[in-house]
Order: structure tokens, then sequence, then C-alpha cells
């Protein structure tokens, strides 16, 4: 598609988006507009038609690869229980113990506060970095 098409297609593209959108143009109106800007209305419908039809078998072909794999997972998804308070503060209680076993300092602020500051989301938060550093601290150097 040479570049004038191309400015004709997104041209066409813009209008057709605001007659589609509730834009208070007549398909009249729209055709008018078109064609008072220089524009082959019947060309670029055409060049328009011929992109739809040559790319809407993998339009298709995509969508229902992205549909199964939507549908796959959902059918495969496990709904995790969010941990109460109680299991948090138990989690960090272990993952710190086990740091402090492998001779790792551990510093963290709501540890020291007994977590009565802290929101369950500070929690979970401390939990997943604690947990990444254990891990780092049990990967063999």
């Amino acid at each position: 598609m040479t570049a004038r098409k191309r400015e004709e297609a997104v041209v066409f593209l813009n209008n057709l988006a605001e007659l589609l959108g509730g834009g208070e143009e007549s398909k009249e109106e729209l055709v008018a507009s078109l064609r008072a800007r220089g524009l082959d209305t019947d060309a670029v419908l055409a060049d328009f038609k011929q992109i739809l039809e040559e790319h809407a078998p993998v339009w298709r072909k995509e969508a229902g690869i992205a549909r199964r794999a939507a549908l796959e997972e959902l059918q495969h998804s496990v709904v995790s229980p969010v941990p109460s308070r109680a299991t948090l503060v138990e989690t960090i209680n272990q993952i710190v113990t086990a740091m402090r076993e492998l001779g790792a300092p551990v510093e963290a602020g709501a540890y020291y506060r007994d977590f009565r500051e802290a929101t369950e989301e500070d929690l979970r938060s401390l939990v997943a970095d604690l947990q990444v550093q254990l891990e780092s601290l049990r990967r063999p150097k």
C-alpha cells in the first residue's frame, strides 16, 4: 500500500470510528466529507475490504488461540486462600528462624515491633521479601 493509500485508509478509519462511535454525520455526509478531501471512497473501501479479507483468517486464528488459552487458564486456575494475619506472622517467624540458623542477620522493622503496626498487605510483602532472602541464602555459592 502506498503512503497516499495509507493516509486515505487512516482518514477513512478515523471517520469510520467517529461514525460508529456516535458521530452525528450520516453515511452520505461522511462520503461527501471524504470526497471533499479528494479521496476516492470506493477505492479506499476496496483497499480496506481487501486488507480485512487478507487478515481476517489470521485474526480469527489468533483470537481462537487466545480464547482457548484463556479458557484453559480459567479451568486450571486455583484461587489460593488469602492467609490470615496469624498465618502471615507465623510464616515470618519461621523464615526468620531459618535465616538465623543460616547465620544471617534479620532486619525486619515490623518484626521488632511485634507486627502491631503492620497491615496484612505489609505482612504479605514482608513474607515475600524474606522468602527471597532465605532462598538466596540457601543457594550454593
